[in-house]
């Protein structure tokens, strides 16, 4: 609370004579601007004021000229000059400071006024400064203060930035300290904050202040710290201070100084000792409300805030069975502990993966942050011409209502695959027909050679190697021509034959890759989902972006896949998909290679009994 004289001096425009010869040279100069202050604000008789004149925009100005200030002394001190360069617009900044020592006490007013600088008028707010008598001081020893006691010399105050909090809110919580008559150390200590239903950062030390209490001058340290509401309810602030108070040590007379001061030194740097003192603020006590169900959205997942959403997804041309990635940013000020994955309704018209959050930032001075997912989906068919929205919902505290950002829909194009030919109806084959297959190295039939050759018969003719050479050589390469042309011819007119011969050699390359990266988990279990899907899509004749896990499970296990071999593959699927889309822990370097080696004995099986 501040006191007033009935005859509080106000000083007007007209007390105030500055002036400055201001040139304003280049475009590339900032707007001028002109700014006052005066520190402190709250100053005794005796004391002194410093007040802060700063121009901006102006290159090479001249210190203005204070002839006079009513009821104060004035004296130029010195200057400072800063430079800074923001979107290619250069600002040069000077401050000139200036000794007030004050010659009556009051309340007064410096400004408002107005700066020329050539053409531009620049206008200066006002600033109150106040100056009390010296009978309103207090002496430095709290036993002649006219019996005051510690507690009025020394206390804390708390309070928060807000009334009304709401779960999941964030919100700032106040500490200042009052100080007068007495030292006391830099280093505080807090004690007795909520330790449930309250997450409070770390206090942080402000600028301090003076400010006047019952008609006393108090030096006023300010702390500050954010708090998240994590739960409904009332909660009450008994904060406890420890600090340490600086009093002079009681010194003995010394009978005489030792030669080489060592003496001297000693009571130098002892004079002085420091004595324990806590200090109990005020309680204070705030009410969490919980979040209305009022206009409550579907997609609300609990962030509590403001926020912004910026979505990105790619690619939108691929072929059918390829992957998009979707990447969700939501920024803003708030709990970011309680931001969540946006909300994207895919239906049936994708295979989507569990979305991972892969960054995320917190700035706990200005409690802003943000979050960033990534999500993957693949389309199922060509048939599908758009990504739904991407739709992210928060509370906002300050206008008490649910808010919704959306962003999309996407538009998409998805083509059949490569692999994708003519789809023909195969027909029927005679039970006896039989079905010509080209086997990769990796997936053949292994026949044991025969114990031993007969012999001939006696008295045979045997015709040597030079005489069959010449007389088969023609018979055979008629029996091979004619062979080649029916398979060409069969092929042709059989896609799903065709493609089913070839389902080894797509199958080929991806179990090499998948070797020549085993120290690459996620280029492992690419490469063999890229393997067993490929050899599937040919085999049955689909597109690859129509073969899912389940379908593969499904088809080996009506061929007659062993149940441990299955079960295995399902692992391995499973893990697959975790490492490439979810995010998490992979097989070690064995636990690799034994998935190669059961994706091949899978492919040898699907091979054989696969149709």
């Amino acid at each position: 609370m501040k006191t007033k004289q009935n005859n509080s001096h106000r000083m007007s425009v007209e007390g105030v004579v500055m002036t400055a010869m201001l040139l304003i040279t280049g475009a590339a100069f900032a707007q001028p601007q002109a700014t006052l202050d005066v520190q402190p604000r709250v100053i005794r008789l005796n004391e002194q004021a410093t007040l802060m004149l700063s121009l901006s925009g102006v290159p090479n100005p001249q210190p203005p000229n204070i002839d006079q200030l009513p009821n104060f002394q004035v004296q130029y001190v010195g200057q400072e000059q800063r430079f800074s360069m923001v979107n290619g617009r250069t600002s040069q900044t000077m401050t000139y400071r200036y000794r007030l020592v004050p010659q009556t006490s009051g309340e007064f007013t410096i400004g408002p006024f107005q700066l020329q600088a050539g053409g531009t008028t620049m206008d200066v707010q006002p600033v109150d400064i106040e100056v009390l008598s010296v009978s309103q001081q207090t002496t430095t020893r709290p036993a002649d203060d006219k019996g005051q006691t510690i507690d009025e010399l020394v206390f804390a105050r708390i309070s928060a930035s807000k009334e009304t909090i709401y779960n999941q809110e964030q919100f700032y919580l106040f500490i200042d300290l009052y100080v007068r008559g007495v030292n006391i150390d830099r280093r505080i200590s807090l004690n007795n904050m909520p330790t449930t239903g309250l997450s409070v950062d770390t206090f942080q030390e402000m600028s301090a202040t003076r400010e006047q209490v019952n008609g006393n001058v108090y030096d006023v340290r300010h702390f500050r710290a954010r708090a998240t509401a994590l739960t409904a309810g009332s909660f009450t602030f008994k904060p406890q201070l420890q600090v340490q108070i600086i009093v002079p040590r009681d010194q003995p007379q010394r009978q005489r100084d030792n030669f080489f001061g060592f003496e001297m030194f000693d009571q130098m740097f002892n004079r002085y000792e420091t004595h324990p003192l806590s200090i109990e603020a005020e309680p204070m006590t705030i009410a969490v409300s919980a979040l209305p169900d009022d206009g409550k959205p579907d997609s609300f997942s609990g962030a509590v805030g403001r926020f912004n959403l910026n979505v990105e997804a790619s690619p939108l041309e691929l072929k059918a069975g390829e992957p998009i990635t979707i990447t969700m940013d939501i920024a803003g000020e708030g709990s970011i502990d309680s931001v969540a994955k946006p909300s994207l309704a895919l239906g049936d018209d994708f295979k989507s993966y569990e979305a991972k959050m892969i960054e995320r930032n917190y700035d706990a001075s200005r409690g802003v942050g943000h979050k960033v997912f990534e999500q993957v989906i693949i389309p199922r068919s060509t048939n599908i011409v758009e990504i739904p929205p991407v739709v992210f919902s928060y509370f906002n505290p300050e206008k008490e209502q649910y808010v919704s950002v959306s962003r999309g829909p996407y538009p998409l194009t998805v083509t059949a695959s490569e692999s994708q030919g003519l789809k023909l109806v195969q027909a029927e084959q005679d039970a006896g027909s039989s079905t010509i297959r080209q086997l990769g190295v990796d997936i053949v039939y292994l026949k044991s050679a025969p114990d031993a050759w007969s012999p001939a018969p006696t008295g045979a003719i045997r015709p040597g190697p030079r005489w069959l050479a010449i007389h088969t050589s023609p018979l055979l390469a008629l029996l091979a021509l004619v062979v080649w042309v029916r398979r060409r011819e069969k092929l042709a007119g059989n896609t799903a034959l065709a493609r089913r011969i070839q389902a080894p050699r797509r199958a080929r390359p991806a179990l090499k890759a998948a070797r020549d990266h085993i120290d690459d988990p996620a280029q492992v279990y690419a490469n063999l989902w890229r393997a067993l899907s490929a050899f599937m899509a040919d085999r049955l004749n689909m597109d690859d972006g129509e073969i899912t896990p389940s379908l593969i499970l499904t088809t080996l296990k009506d061929a007659g896949l062993p149940d441990d071999q299955r079960h295995a593959l399902e692992n391995l699927l499973a893990t697959g998909e975790r490492i490439r889309f979810g995010g998490g822990g992979s097989p070690d370097t064995a636990g690799r290679l034994q998935d190669i080696d059961l994706t091949t004995q899978v492919l040898q099986f699907a091979e054989r009994k696969v149709r």
